[in-house]
């Protein structure tokens, strides 16, 4: 049986303002009932997940940013698209070296977990289950944690779901501009 979602949980997707805006409307539509006081108590929950959204939200880039830095992705050649990977997971604290063998790029290491990663740039109109099977196949032969497939075309529902259920994280859209960003700047890009 399929889980129901909250309104929380919705909210937690949406834009931080919303939840604001929520809030504001429910203490000033409360307050012409109640004293202050608790209007501005029923409206806290929303204000909450308000704070929450937006510190999640926090560096992440708008559309627009998004789709510059894909585009800027796209143009690359390979050997600098995966500079710009490897100097990215550095930035984040990870140990980053070359992976031997075809189904990963790159094998990265925090915290005692290892991950491969497997980069896709090019320019393909659809990016399907078979480079995840190879990913995870080389995950499994590695022994590694998991995996992290690199993609800057879009991803089809049936490789979301295989990744989702074989310990593969998708990097793509505002995640992926938001990972690369600096490190595209720091290379005048």
């Amino acid at each position: 049986m399929a889980r129901k979602e909250s309104l929380f949980d919705v909210l937690k997707r949406k834009p931080w303002w919303l939840s604001l805006l929520i809030s504001i409307s429910i203490a000033s539509a409360l307050q012409a009932f109640l004293p202050l006081a608790f209007a501005l108590f029923a409206a806290l929950p929303f204000l909450v997940i308000a704070i929450y959204v937006a510190w999640r939200q926090r560096g992440i880039p708008g559309e627009a940013k998004t789709a510059q830095v894909l585009d800027l992705l796209k143009t690359l050649g390979r050997e600098e698209f995966e500079a710009v990977v490897e100097d990215a997971f550095s930035r984040d604290g990870y140990a980053v070296s070359k992976h031997e063998g075809a189904a990963a790029d790159l094998e990265i290491r925090k915290g005692g977990r290892t991950s491969l990663v497997l980069l896709r740039r090019w320019k393909t109109a659809q990016n399907g289950i078979g480079q995840l099977r190879e990913l995870h196949d080389a995950v499994t032969t590695a022994g590694a944690s998991g995996g992290v497939f690199i993609a800057t075309g879009e991803i089809s529902d049936t490789a979301r779901q295989f990744a989702g259920t074989h310990a593969i994280e998708i990097g793509e859209d505002a995640g992926l501009a938001k990972l690369l960003a600096r490190s595209l700047k720091q290379r005048g890009k």
